[in-house]
């Protein structure tokens, strides 16, 4: 199943995709078994970029053992004998799940944001090379409007972005 789901990290996260010359598939929903599936076959064709995940789920991480309400990304390489293979930007390089337990953190049903379940993004292309500074400063005029919550895709960018700002005003500790 084929969405263009715009909602949360979603949104940036497509436009960085795009600002930086990239291109690729986003799919999401479907049932466990069929998300599962299309997640094998992805794999096998190259790294899958998957999330949002609950953090709190991803039980290969010291002290996660239940839901936390943060969203988190991470790089598929495989789905093999009951286990998913992959790569977690937050400290752990080629970690393991089994898949029951990879599931349970890619239902999306734990954020204060709507998210589709089980989206993955794959078949990345470069269209074309960017500079970065270029396409940093292209991203500005989207940035300012989902914290203004002048776009109705994102109403609630501004209360996230205040809601972030106190976070590291208190401190990201293991827990955050």
């Amino acid at each position: 199943m084929v969405r263009s789901t715009r909602l949360g990290p979603g949104i940036g996260l497509d436009a960085a995709i795009s600002l930086l010359g990239w291109t690729c598939t986003l799919t999401s929903g479907g049932t466990e078994i069929e998300a599962v599936e299309r997640l094998r076959e992805a794999s096998k064709r190259g790294p899958v970029l998957v999330g949002p995940l609950e953090m709190g789920l991803l039980r290969h991480q010291p002290g996660m053992t239940r839901a936390i309400g943060a969203d988190h990304f991470v790089v598929v390489l495989g789905v093999a004998d009951g286990v998913v293979n992959f790569h977690d930007p937050h400290g752990h390089p080629f970690a393991t799940l089994p898949v029951a337990d990879f599931l349970a953190s890619w239902r999306a049903n734990f954020f204060g944001y709507p998210a589709e379940p089980f989206t993955m993004r794959t078949e990345f292309h470069r269209e074309y090379r960017v500079d970065v500074l270029q396409a940093m400063r292209e991203a500005l005029p989207s940035a300012r409007r989902w914290l203004t919550g002048a776009n109705a895709e994102s109403p609630s960018g501004a209360a996230a972005a205040s809601r972030l700002a106190e976070l590291v005003e208190a401190g990201l500790g293991a827990g955050a």
